[in-house]
């Protein structure tokens, strides 16, 4: 699209040529066409001008921007699968009662503070500041050693839970350097 200037210089430029070849009245009628060229050529120009400022200040990541979103479709679906593996196991094995009480609370904690981590982390993201997006980095290193005690330390480890946690802990690994590196943008 860039193009579309020289085009239309050259354009005006022909068309000056021929003013000088025809009469008075048609004369008139191509200098206020050449006139409307010129001030759409300075129209277009502008625009350009406009959307190169525009798209040179963005620092937003869209990868990080998208990854927050199936992160958060994606720990709905955790969420369940660990309740409902935590009621199964409960049911079928003797699961000590003393130990049923802390994993759904640390089940609960670490919902909370995912909810929290995605807000920060997108709002700092589109709003290109790096204290949200550091804290979110930080609320990560919590939400990672709750995913590693739902993968080793829980009462019963069962493989689905190994599952779900080793592609949890993967999105938060590969979150955590997209965040890195947008930080990094915005700090420069």
């Amino acid at each position: 699209m860039k193009t579309l200037a020289p085009i239309l210089q050259e354009e005006i430029k022909h068309s000056s040529k021929g003013v000088l070849a025809k009469g008075r009245d048609e004369s008139v009628t191509s200098l206020e066409s050449l006139y409307r060229k010129q001030r759409e050529m300075r129209h277009v120009q502008e625009a350009f001008e406009i959307i190169d400022e525009q798209t040179s200040s963005v620092l937003s990541s869209v990868p990080l921007q998208l990854l927050f979103y199936v992160n958060g479709i994606y720990y709905i679906f955790y969420f369940l699968a660990t309740l409902t593996m935590i009621v199964y196991k409960s049911q079928v094995f003797s699961y000590p009662d003393d130990f049923l009480g802390p994993d759904l609370a640390l089940l609960f904690i670490m919902a909370i503070l995912e909810v929290l981590r995605l807000y920060l982390g997108s709002n700092g993201n589109l709003t290109e500041e790096e204290a949200p997006l550091g804290l979110s980095l930080v609320i990560t290193v919590g939400s990672v050693i709750l995913s590693v005690y739902f993968l080793v330390w829980q009462t019963y480890v069962l493989k689905a839970d190994v599952i779900i946690n080793a592609v949890l802990l993967f999105m938060y690994g590969l979150e955590s350097v997209l965040k890195v590196i947008a930080i990094a943008a915005f700090v420069s």
